[in-house]
Formats: structure tokens, sequence, C-alpha cells
């Protein structure tokens, strides 16, 4: 899949399901990525026989704490002491595991958070870690789905959570707000987080399998679930003060996007 920092890294990280796949994909060093076509696309009317990529890093085996020491380490103080706003968005087909190196799963968020748990509890926990003043932090979360149906992932019940025209950018309303003022409070809203994305992410999963909309080949053989075009935005906001707050006026922010699977549907 692919992930990308805005304005400091893009890089790609490699997930194939077999040796068949593994071939499509040829890592000739020096962040190059070289994929050529199956026979059978190419059979098929595929227009692309070879393409070349070039990436600023590019990870195989690594562990994902790996990639978050050398692409995401300095973000936290970034955005404490310099004011800095960050964009950290991933990319990648329904196998691929997206939403797992944001979040971890709900089985790690009963362990202590380390090095090897989802990259927004460790960015969080280096947050909590440096001196935040009178600083408030608050987070928000939902899914945007088709027909721009917007899902608040830290409360399901809420049904109010909208897309606001802002006019220059994309913004959310009405969406629940925890405010969180220790360590603690963070392990506790990404508990709930994480146990709400698998609940929304096992709904589409546990669809009707007959359904064209949740398929992607006539025939899937691939143990993978549904095709999920939905999109999951986490934010990371910090305010002044109370009042602050109180109008919506951020200091800074940082957004994790995990963007929808990226296959094309195929429609029977």
């Amino acid at each position: 899949f692919f992930f990308g920092i805005m304005e400091v890294a893009l890089g790609v990280k490699l997930c194939t399901l077999d040796e068949e796949a593994k071939g499509c994909i040829t890592d000739s060093g020096n962040g190059k990525l070289v994929f050529k076509s199956r026979r059978e696309l190419l059979e098929a009317g595929f227009p692309v026989k070879e393409s070349h990529f070039e990436f600023e890093h590019v990870y195989q085996d690594q562990p994902t704490s790996q990639m978050y020491e050398e692409l995401l380490r300095s973000v936290p103080n970034a955005f404490m002491n310099e004011r800095q706003n960050s964009l950290i968005y991933l990319y990648g087909e329904k196998a691929t595991p997206r939403r797992q190196c944001l979040f971890g799963t709900s089985h790690e968020m009963s362990e202590a958070i380390t090095s090897t748990s989802g990259w927004a509890q460790v960015l969080l926990k280096h947050i909590f870690e440096s001196d935040l003043g009178n600083c408030i932090i608050q987070l928000q979360a939902c899914t945007l789905g088709e027909a721009d149906a917007v899902i608040d992932l830290f409360n399901l019940e809420n049904k109010e959570g909208c897309i606001v025209d802002s006019g220059d950018c994309l913004a959310f309303g009405k969406l629940a707000a925890m405010t969180v003022t220790d360590y603690s409070q963070v392990v506790k809203a990404l508990h709930v987080l994480v146990e709400n994305v698998e609940d929304v992410v096992g709904s589409v999963r546990n669809a009707d399998p007959d359904s064209s909309q949740v398929s992607i080949h006539k025939e899937c053989e691939c143990p993978c679930s549904p095709y999920d075009p939905s999109h999951v935005v986490f934010s990371i906001k910090k305010f002044e003060n109370q009042e602050a707050v109180d109008e919506g006026c951020e200091l800074n922010s940082i957004h994790f996007v995990v963007l929808g699977d990226s296959e094309r549907l195929h429609f029977a």
C-alpha cells in the first residue's frame, strides 16, 4: 500500500499474497519499483505492459515500528513546538493492513502501548510525553462513505455527522470531540475508536455476499474481506485554551486519512 506525509515523504510498503503477485513488482533499489502486468491482464486488453515508479522509501518485510521511526518520529515535536499541520494518508487494496498500521487492533489496545502499536497510538504517546502547558488536545474520527455518508467513530449512535462546506478544505461538523488531558484518557478514547472501526469494517465484511456492490471479481477465492470504498479520517487538534475550543479555533492539527479500497468494482 501507499502512504504519504504531506511535504515530508512518500513511501510504499509491498504487501503481496502469493509468489505470482510478487513477480509483478520488482524492487530495483534506491526507491525504484518496476510493475509488470500479468499475462492475463494483457490478454484482456490492459493497456500497460510495464511501468516504473520512484519513492523516497520502500518497505517490504520491515516492521511498522521502523516505518514510524523513519517517517513519523518528528511529527509530535513539530506539532507541539512548531505549530506544524500534518496530513498522513494510507492507500491500497482491500487486503493491505492500512487500518491496522494506523490504529492497531482492539487486542493490542488491551496491552501496553509499545513501538509496535498502531502509529496513532505511538504518536499520541509521544505528544503527551511533551509539555502541553495550557493547550487542550481533542480527538475526532469518522468514516466518509458513498454518497458522502458520515459515521462518527467515537459515537456510532450519532447520526448528525456531516460534511461542512468550508470553501477551501474538507471539514466535518457535529462529530463527537474527545478532549484528552493525559495519556490514560488517550488510551480509553483510542480503545473506543479501534473497537468502533472494527465494528464498522466488520459490517461491510459481513454484508450480503451476493450483492454486486461488495464484489470485486465474479469468483474471488482470496482470503480477504469485500470491497469497502469508505475512508477513515482521524484528527488530532490542539487548542490554546477552553475559549478557543468553544470558538472552534484550533492552533494546528494532525489528520490521518485511510483511503478506501483501491480496487475497481466489478458489476455483474
